[in-house]
């Protein structure tokens, strides 16, 4: 919270060893709840972040800020779609071009909210923008998006189809921003399925995943691999141990064509844990990993990365020995073993 402004962007540079070089602060031109959604980095080290902000008149709409290495303001460009109404960007993207891409929720002038998916070039100018309506004029999110070597944009979420809930939606759009090809899965439990996080790999394979109910499973991890024509190649689940509530929420793909999917998943008396799997091309679970925090309570895994050299960084909430709530940060090698965990608490 800033002084009299209540929510803002806040954006922090750190050097290699922690030690804080710039802090950045954005407020909408209510002076309310403005929040960040995403981040990204471009060759040239350029720092993205997009979200929501509270604008007069408009009500909340995307806000996407472009900083330079040193932290100078770019450009801001925000998007108030055409109900005129709430729009919240829930994801970035940078390709290799400069060209910047954003995805989330957006009011339309007859519909609850669509897909809105935005292309700027370098300089912060609009390319183009395409809205997905689903098959119902309902609720339709947009979770996450990424671009592909040749320009291809990979936006997914979840749609709202009667009889059916909400479907995992997932939209192949050419550089241009037409569409190839619209996706849907409905889980074996034709309720609440909801992709979260999309990844492409080098050969133009496409994997979402996210949660969808299963049959007497309760909501399960389900990660899909498409190839570039939108033909599913395998579908992959994952029920948790406790049988209950498993969510995915992040995905990556290494350069030896590894897969590796992190959430949250009920164990075994131990409430929520982080899961993590690794499957291979052909969609075989090669390990799962899950860890329960020293609290034993609710432990919610939200972003995972791999770095050049295999490792793989988990990140995201555990509840320590006080009862609180800790950052959380897991290290994995390629062969599954941990090689590092580290918790510090929120309010440090």
């Amino acid at each position: 919270m800033g002084l009299n402004t209540d929510y803002d962007y806040a954006t922090v540079k750190y050097n290699s060893v922690g030690d804080m070089i710039w802090v950045k602060r954005y407020d909408g031109s209510e002076n309310d709840l403005d929040r960040i959604n995403d981040i990204a980095i471009d060759r040239g080290s350029n720092v993205y972040v997009t979200g929501s902000c509270l604008n007069s008149g408009t009500g909340f709409d995307y806000v996407t800020i472009k900083y330079s290495p040193t932290g100078g303001v770019i450009w801001v460009r925000k998007y108030n779609g055409p109900g005129n109404g709430s729009d919240a960007a829930h994801s970035i993207a940078i390709d290799d071009s400069g060209n910047v891409y954003v995805t989330g929720e957006s009011e339309g002038s007859f519909t609850v909210t669509d897909y809105a998916t935005i292309k700027y070039n370098s300089f912060g100018k609009v390319v183009w923008v395409r809205r997905y309506n689903g098959v119902d004029d309902s609720i339709d999110v947009a979770e996450d998006i990424t671009v592909d070597d040749k320009g291809n944009v990979y936006v997914t979420g979840y749609s709202y189809s009667s009889g059916k809930d909400w479907d995992y939606a997932t939209i192949k759009y050419d550089p241009s921003g037409y569409i190839k090809w619209v996706r849907r899965y409905n889980g074996p439990g034709n309720y609440i399925d909801a992709a979260q996080a999309i990844a492409v790999d080098k050969n133009g394979y496409i994997y979402v995943t996210g949660v969808s109910f299963g049959l007497n499973t309760d909501r399960d991890f389900a990660t899909i691999k498409y190839d570039s024509t939108g033909d599913i190649v395998w579908i992959r689940r994952y029920n948790g141990p406790g049988n209950n509530i498993d969510v995915a929420s992040a995905i990556s793909v290494d350069e030896n064509g590894g897969i590796y999917v992190t959430g949250e998943s009920y164990g075994l008396n131990t409430g929520r844990d982080f899961a993590t799997i690794k499957y291979t091309q052909s969609g075989d679970v090669v390990w799962v990993k899950r860890y329960n925090g020293p609290g034993n309570g609710d432990d919610e895994a939200q972003a995972i990365s791999i770095d050049k050299r295999g490792y793989i960084y988990v990140v995201g909430s555990s509840v320590g020995l006080d009862g609180f709530s800790d950052f959380t940060t897991i290290k994995y090698s390629t062969l599954d073993s941990v090689k590092a965990t580290k918790s510090r608490n929120k309010s440090e």
